[in-house]
């Protein structure tokens, strides 16, 4: 049996849908709630297909908007029952053109995510698909944070991470489009033992990011980014750890209100949204709540009736007034840093207070009048704001859900522009849900692929090439390009594409040292490479032949390459 459903999972919420238009117009990219609505609506992106384990039609239709108005999706069929769902169908990932999509199809006995099942649905202007995909290997525990890598030539890899039995070991499952079939594997997290904790190389995925080249991570909000190159003969994950949060050094609870992770151009952007609390001490009058009167009450009244003097027992006339601690929202800060893959450091981005934040747009106050007093000072602080969310783009915005109150039934979406200090866009969030004030978005690329002339996908996965680990050897990369042709078909056209490293300019030189080192981590591994960083010099890189041709330099020891250095040469 299926389970029963919130009201509000049966009313999506109206927006300014593209679909709309004619001839539709779709944007750059959207914030997609990840969570489906059930209703019966077509538009041009609608697509059905039949479930692979069952005989379940569905039929999947997105109604999108520009940022920071929310997207969403909606779900139905020609035998649609609620009845048939453990839970609402939910958006995993999105990679180019293609969307990853899980139903949980309730069975004899209510569901849990390992009876899930994945969909990919693919955008394409007048024709787009849906198609199930076959079930992860016995022993796999399906979850909503599945991988993936969306290639050039119509092919497409999902990439499931679990944690096995063993600690710093996971078990890696990638799915192939072309064969059809699940491979499994157990890796062991590449990391100086000298650096990170076991605790912390125990992740939990919130979500997922891709990172370009085959590159992905899995992200735990408040310890840090699983990275591995799935499109890896030999793949190995490594930690990218995150900043701790001062104010929850134990990083317990839901950090999604507070953070958020999203790459893009081959670089990594995170947001933390920090909440100020001001504690104060009131006293507490014991006979200010009561029913019963008191000698001071004749100072308002002019008579008192004896029910009204016996209320109580005798020891209750006894305490004494006492005191009570309040704590108050005294405002917030963003915090915002990024950093490439093959960076060892953070790089700060911005650091705002919401008292710094101009919000005096008389478009933006038509629809939300709170944002200022009577004197026209901001009273952005005064607002219950939470749930950052960092675009794809390459701007200093980031997107926040906020109300008057946080139990309030009206929300917003606000978009502030961190380098001028503004509210730069507020859109109404209609959505019966905002009323739980929990917002769970996946910010998506596929709504692009909806237009006639879709947008060039070059340089994101050019520049993510320069940074990518296994690149060197395994050249998943063509032309700046995706491919997921067969390890040598990649490597000749790796060979036959790059030339001696000789004449290049500063930018060109900073590339290639940057990819020198991932050729170090490749055959020494991660620990080792640290451990000789200060000995290499890079320099020596740019005087030889780049790439499969280029040798190790002298200080490395033969000896410290062993089975990896054969596997990478």
């Amino acid at each position: 049996m299926g389970k029963s459903f919130l009201a509000s999972s049966f009313h999506p919420p109206s927006v300014d849908s593209a679909a709309a238009s004619i001839p539709p117009r779709y944007p750059a990219w959207v914030l997609l709630d990840r969570k489906a609505y059930f209703a019966d609506l077509e538009n041009a992106t609608t697509a059905t297909a039949t479930s692979g384990t069952s005989d379940h039609s569905v039929k999947v239709t997105f109604c999108l908007a520009d940022p920071p108005s929310v997207s969403h999706f909606c779900v139905h069929g020609p035998k649609f029952k609620p009845e048939h769902f453990a839970v609402e169908p939910q958006v995993v990932f999105s990679d180019k053109d293609l969307v990853l999509l899980v139903f949980a199809f309730a069975g004899d006995s209510s569901s849990t995510v390992q009876d899930c099942e994945y969909f990919i649905y693919k955008a394409d202007r007048g024709n787009p698909s849906l198609k199930p995909i076959p079930a992860t290997p016995p022993g796999t525990r399906n979850t909503q944070y599945v991988n993936m890598v969306a290639c050039d030539d119509g092919e497409f890899f999902l990439a499931h991470l679990s944690v096995a039995c063993t600690i710093t070991y996971y078990d890696l499952s990638i799915f192939s489009s072309k064969t059809g079939k699940w491979i499994t594997r157990t890796l062991q997290v590449q990391a100086p033992a000298n650096q990170l904790r076991e605790e912390d190389l125990f992740v939990e995925p919130h979500k997922v990011i891709s990172l370009g080249g085959g590159m992905v991570g899995w992200v735990d909000l408040w310890r840090g980014v699983m990275v591995c190159n799935i499109l890896a003969e030999d793949p190995f994950i490594y930690l990218i750890p995150l900043p701790k949060p001062d104010f929850n050094l134990p990083r317990v609870g839901d950090p999604k209100p507070i953070r958020d992770v999203t790459a893009n151009n081959g670089v990594i952007k995170f947001v933390e949204m920090e909440h100020y609390i001001k504690r104060e001490v009131v006293t507490v009058d014991d006979n200010s709540g009561n029913s019963f009167k008191v000698t001071k009450d004749l100072d308002s009244l002019d008579r008192m009736y004896d029910r009204d003097l016996l209320l109580l027992p005798h020891e209750e006339f006894l305490e004494v007034p006492g005191e009570q601690i309040i704590y108050i929202r005294d405002g917030w800060k963003i915090r915002t840093c990024y950093r490439r893959i093959s960076w060892n450091y953070w790089r700060k981005g911005h650091c705002i207070h919401v008292d710094d934040i101009l919000a005096n747009n008389p478009k933006h106050l038509m629809l939300l009048p709170q944002l200022v007093d009577g004197y026209g000072k901001s009273t952005f602080r005064n607002l219950a704001t939470a749930y950052p969310s960092l675009g794809l783009n390459d701007d200093h915005v980031v997107y926040l859900m906020t109300k008057l109150d946080a139990n309030g039934k009206n929300a917003w979406m606000v978009g502030v522009d961190l380098e001028n200090k503004m509210v730069e866009v507020l859109k109404p969030y209609s959505a019966k849900r905002a009323s739980y004030f929990k917002l769970d978005c996946v910010t998506c690329a596929f709504s692009e692929f909806l237009n006639t002339a879709p947008r060039s996908y070059a340089k994101e996965d050019d520049i993510a090439s320069n940074e990518a680990p296994n690149r060197l050897h395994h050249a998943h990369l063509s032309s700046g390009s995706t491919s997921c042709a067969d390890p040598e078909t990649r490597q000749r056209r790796f060979n036959s594409q790059h030339q001696p490293c000789l004449n290049l300019s500063l930018s060109e030189q900073a590339n290639a040292l940057s990819a020198w080192w991932d050729l170090l981590v490749q055959k020494l591994g991660l620990k080792d490479a640290l451990a000789l960083k200060d000995a290499v010099l890079l320099k020596d890189a740019c005087s030889t032949t780049l790439f499969p041709q280029m040798p190790v330099p002298a200080c490395v020891n033969s000896s410290l390459l062993g089975k990896r250095s054969r596997h990478a040469s």
